[in-house]
């Protein structure tokens, strides 16, 4: 780097194509920040998904105790598919940690050695666009018709016997499995629509940042911009916190489809993190172990 600051092989860069760069330069590492953004985004509606997931699974288990191998049957396929659509996801934002990582190399590097690294980085952006494309058929032709599905059958076992559901309402002021049950049994199409819409929100995630990954892959290709931006420190701290970011966080998705499963087997896990508030005493939770 000169004494200016800039790459010395940016002198070679004259009239129109330095007004381009020059006039691209901010959005450039704006572009930056805009995947950095995407990828929080990504972060938090997984965290949301696999919270509205959890809270489906456990209160709806714990609500109908006697009731447990049929709600298990109907729980088990939206698990099952959910950590088809993890892995899928965990793949994705593996192909974003590679294309950065990629990416630093590119700015890192001496022309000669960084085409390499540019056909690297395309690999990494075709291998995410395949993945979002698997995340879209597993939501949106498998995910989405079983949990409309399973809405009618979920409601069907938590109400139970029109008798039972009358003895249900007139016990719930000072009964807790009635009022919890009757709680859980009516806040079921509320709990599968958030479920969906964090799965269309993953999926606009996804989309997104394969657009942003592309335009920066744009760049990459630049000759001109290349020889603008390798070596400058303020692109290159950018480009490694979202790297590190990345990083951290990569193994989160398979770390959430472990606790989709009790002590490694098929069975549902049952945590006591997601009863809700309608148990603050915890008799509920008491009662469901007991009667296992």
């Amino acid at each position: 780097m000169s004494v200016s600051g800039l790459n010395p092989r940016f002198k070679g860069i004259q009239g129109d194509e330095f007004l381009a760069i020059m006039k691209h330069s901010s959005k450039d590492q704006n572009e930056i920040t805009v995947l950095a953004n995407a990828l929080c985004t990504l972060l938090n509606d997984h965290e949301s998904f696999h919270l509205n997931l959890m809270c489906l699974i456990t209160q709806a288990s714990l609500a109908a105790v006697f009731r447990r191998s049929a709600i298990s049957s109907i729980l088990t396929p939206i698990r099952d598919i959910a950590v088809e659509f993890y892995g899928v996801t965990s793949a994705m934002w593996k192909d974003v940690y590679l294309f950065l990582r990629q990416g630093l190399y590119i700015l890192r590097s001496e022309a000669a050695s960084s085409h390499k690294n540019i056909a690297n980085a395309e690999h990494h952006i075709r291998a995410a666009q395949v993945d979002y494309l698997r995340a879209c058929q597993i939501i949106e032709s498998r995910f989405e018709d079983l949990l409309w599905d399973s809405e009618e059958f979920l409601i069907e076992e938590l109400r139970g016997s029109c008798g039972l559901e009358i003895l249900l309402r007139l016990t719930k002021r000072y009964c807790s499995l009635s009022s919890y049950r009757l709680i859980v049994m009516e806040g079921i199409p509320r709990r599968l629509s958030m479920l969906w819409d964090d799965a269309r929100e993953i999926l606009a995630c996804c989309h997104h940042l394969g657009e942003v990954m592309s335009r920066i892959q744009i760049r990459f290709r630049s000759p001109e911009w290349r020889a603008y931006y390798t070596g400058r420190a303020d692109v290159i701290e950018q480009f490694t916190k979202t790297f590190l970011y990345t990083s951290r966080w990569r193994d989160r998705a398979e770390h959430h489809i472990g606790c989709l499963y009790k002590y490694n087997s098929q069975e549902l896990l049952i945590d006591d993190q997601y009863v809700g508030p309608w148990d603050p005493n915890g008799f509920v939770w008491d009662w469901y172990w007991w009667w296992r």
